[in-house]
C-alpha cells in the first residue's frame, strides 16, 4: 500500500485557498520525519530531539491514499498493528503520523514507539491521552 505526496520544492507558487494544516514530511539530518504545514504562514513544522524545525521549501505533503486512513489511539498502548510508517529516523526507527485537534484545528505530528511529538505554535499542547494514527484499513 502507498500513500501519494506532493514534494514542495517552492512554496510560494501554491494555493491553498482557505488556511488549513496538512501533513508533510521532510528529510533533516538523514531523517525522515513527519510534521505539518500551515497554509497561512507558509511554513511547515516538525519535530527533531525535541527541537522544531521549520521549513519553507523541500518538504512533501501528503495527498492520500485509497487504502489509509485515521484511527483513535489512547497513549501508552500499543500501536496499531495497521499503523502507517510515513519516516523513519538515522537509526532506522520508524516513525507514525499522528493527529490532535486543538482549538478546532487539527495539528499533526509524530509518533515514535510510546513517543507523541505533537508541535503546536502559540498554543499550549494539552496533556494528550489519545490521538488519531494514520493506519491501512
Amino acid at each position: 500500500m502507498t500513500a501519494e505526496w506532493l514534494f514542495i520544492r517552492d512554496f510560494s507558487k501554491i494555493n491553498f485557498g482557505e488556511e488549513t494544516n496538512l501533513l508533510a514530511r521532510t528529510w533533516h539530518e538523514g531523517n525522515l520525519l513527519p510534521g505539518y504545514v500551515n497554509s497561512n504562514r507558509r511554513v511547515a513544522f516538525f519535530s527533531h530531539e525535541g527541537q522544531v524545525v521549520t521549513k519553507d521549501s523541500e518538504f512533501e505533503i501528503f495527498k492520500g491514499g485509497s487504502h489509509i486512513g485515521w484511527k483513535p489511539h489512547r497513549i501508552g498502548h500499543d500501536l496499531h498493528s495497521k499503523a502507517f510508517q510515513v519516516g523513519k529516523t538515522v537509526r532506522n526507527q520508524p516513525l507514525y503520523a499522528c493527529r490532535v485537534i486543538i482549538n478546532g484545528t487539527f495539528i499533526y505530528g509524530q509518533v515514535c514507539g510510546n513517543d507523541v511529538h505533537i508541535i503546536s505554535k502559540n498554543e499550549k499542547t494539552p496533556e494528550l491521552q489519545a490521538i488519531d494514527l494514520l493506519v491501512l484499513k
